[in-house]
């Protein structure tokens, strides 16, 4: 499935975010970060939440996904 809003694409098939058709180099948790929140949409989605899904398989702290929004924040 792919995403679109502004001037972006968000590719779950090719797992990318694109600019203008562009391939914006994101690292993988930036980009299951991004498709979490966008396949989220309609709801408010809280940091314990984002920390159980997104890091499935690792304990992290806060300052870890603090870290990765302001990423993905930089990316689009």
């Amino acid at each position: 499935m792919i995403f679109a809003f502004e001037n972006f694409e968000l590719d779950e098939g090719r797992w990318e975010l694109r600019r203008e058709g562009v391939r914006v180099p994101l690292q993988p948790k930036t980009l299951a970060l991004l498709f979490y929140l966008v396949q989220a949409r309609d709801r408010v989605v809280s940091k314990d939440e984002l920390l159980e899904r997104v890091w499935r398989d690792a304990v992290v702290t806060e300052s870890s996904l603090a870290r990765t929004v302001s990423l993905a924040r930089l990316a689009i």
